[in-house]
């Protein structure tokens, strides 16, 4: 099963029993040292990962989980962390990349959550906003498909298409352009954000030329009218 899909514990310390599942989950911890009882109540799993702070997954509403960091001191749970999001993945032991699904029907990055750290991982927030799948090697190693859209109002937003390793978070393929209809080599994230704004610049240039032909067209299409009037 998943990770955080379950209740998962060191039994030498606590003992957790599930005491109700008609929504979702309520669980009863207890620390056997402290001989203090804490409540978990309607969640989806939790696992610890230090010796007295645990994460806890549940549904916030109709449209968001979250997972929340607490700390359990003195029959009272002290919440460390909690972020809102439409899926998660672990991408290493350690490392949880939130998502969130947008209007655009694709998963985007809201952030990488280090579980050593307690906080997000900084040299994964450049890829927040972009869209990301998460896939698997045939060596079973994680890779993160990123998917990142150009600003555009006249091509359909076209995309740069890369893969990240999961481990240094920097891109590990060749970069493919879809306004180029080529593959671009790269070497890290910032050969990525300078191809970015070469093309974005392309772009420009490109909906310019699109915007004055079309004015040209609209502009001969008047006079043709205007004429045809006038004989008439």
């Amino acid at each position: 099963m998943s990770r955080l899909y379950e209740a998962k514990v060191d039994e030498k310390r606590w003992k957790i029993t599930e005491i109700d599942n008609k929504n979702y989950h309520t669980y009863k911890l207890i620390d056997k040292r402290e001989e203090e009882i804490y409540f978990l109540r309607n969640i989806i799993g939790v696992e610890q990962v230090k010796d007295d702070e645990f994460l806890v997954f549940d549904r916030y509403n109709i449209d968001f989980f979250r997972i929340a960091r607490y700390k359990a001191e003195k029959s009272e749970l002290i919440k460390l962390f909690d972020t809102k999001f439409t899926d998660f993945d672990f991408i290493t032991d350690d490392r949880i990349l939130f998502t969130y699904w947008d209007k655009s029907h694709s998963y985007r990055s809201s952030g990488i959550y280090s579980i050593k750290d307690n906080d997000y991982v900084e040299d994964g927030k450049w890829l927040n906003g972009k869209s990301v799948e998460v896939f698997k090697y045939d060596d079973g190693n994680i890779g993160i498909y990123v998917e990142d859209e150009m600003i555009s109002y006249m091509l359909n937003r076209p995309k740069l298409i890369f893969t990240v390793d999961s481990n240094n978070l920097q891109p590990n393929s060749e970069c493919y352009s879809e306004l180029r209809d080529s593959f671009i080599k790269v070497n890290d994230k910032e050969d990525i954000k300078k191809i970015k704004l070469e093309e974005q610049r392309y772009i420009g240039i490109i909906e310019d030329y699109i915007y004055k032909k079309e004015k040209e067209q609209l502009e001969k299409a008047k006079k043709k009218v205007l004429k045809k009037t006038q004989i008439n």
